[in-house]
């Protein structure tokens, strides 16, 4: 698969648009389950023939592969922790004294 990479390099550097390396190349990454790089191929391909049947089921298969990897990457990673609550003080309750009981109490001696 390294050697197909290879080959079809070769010819892209010559031929940036060939469409058949193109596809071999994104075929070569998918074995190689380097599924970005197979993407990035498969969307050029298709821009470059936008009805070519074997790179949309390529590409079909490329993502389904891909998200079956992102969802075991996932699952393999601890959640992120809660933050903590928030610690609530007590409430206090403030209670004046009125002057008036003050003023009864000395009018009375």
């Amino acid at each position: 698969n390294k050697k197909a990479i290879s080959c079809a390099d070769k010819v892209l550097e010559m031929e940036p648009k060939n469409i058949k390396a193109l596809y071999r190349r994104a075929s070569a990454y998918k074995a190689l389950k380097d599924y970005p790089a197979a993407l990035k191929d498969l969307k050029l391909t298709l821009e470059l023939d936008t009805e070519n049947r074997a790179a949309k089921q390529l590409m079909d298969e490329v993502k389904k592969l891909w998200g079956v990897q992102l969802r075991g990457m996932q699952g393999s990673t601890k959640p992120a922790p809660k933050p903590a609550p928030k610690k609530q003080g007590k409430k206090i309750q403030i209670v004046q004294e009125s002057s008036d009981s003050e003023s009864s109490d000395s009018e009375s001696s």
